[in-house]
């Protein structure tokens, strides 16, 4: 258990960052989520371990220039209690930096057509541990007629951030983690 504990905390962080990084696309109007919304990171390691992380606590918020996602750490579930805390105490400092931010500028992103959709690469500028990295990320937004569903995709290196890659008793995690985020957005005139 104590493996899989400090697994999960590797985990946790990636999954962040991908709900970070799916973007919706809309311009001359303020963004706000509407409705559920979920992320969910894996972070694999030696010998089969997977862990995976989920949270449907996001913030989505458009200044006009930049869209950004933002989630707090406290949020994320690994499904073991002491895991999530070791990897919000030990690995990820949550207390320092209490969430992973993801700021894409408008010009990065393409609206869908009404009734339509787009999918598309984008770079965003994430903010995790301290730490800022311009992030490559695929999404898929679809206009709902009134909404916009995204799904993003984002693979990063927990080392790009200063994020110690959890091991214990043998077992280490790569420090590649996969997110995905989904979530709807409205416009706000």
């Amino acid at each position: 258990m104590a493996t899989r504990r400090a697994l999960g905390v590797a985990a946790v962080a990636v999954v962040v960052g991908v709900a970070t990084l799916v973007v919706p696309l809309t311009v001359d109007a303020g963004l706000f989520r509407t409705g559920e919304a979920r992320a969910r990171f894996l972070a694999v390691g030696n010998r089969g371990v997977r862990v995976v992380g989920r949270t449907s606590t996001l913030w989505v918020s458009d200044n006009g220039k930049v869209i950004t996602v933002m989630v707090p750490l406290a949020s994320l579930r690994t499904g073991i209690g002491l895991r999530d805390r070791h990897l919000r105490d030990k690995y990820l400092h949550a207390s320092r930096y209490p969430d992973i931010r993801l700021d894409v500028p408008w010009s990065a992103v393409r609206r869908p057509p009404a009734g339509d959709t787009v999918a598309a690469e984008a770079v965003g500028l994430l903010h995790l541990h301290g730490r800022a990295r311009p992030v490559p990320f695929t999404y898929v937004a679809h206009d709902e007629g009134g909404a916009i569903a995204v799904e993003g995709k984002l693979r990063l290196d927990l080392r790009d951030f200063g994020v110690e890659v959890p091991g214990f008793l043998g077992i280490r995690l790569h420090p590649q983690v996969d997110a995905v985020a989904r979530f709807r957005v409205t416009e706000s005139r």
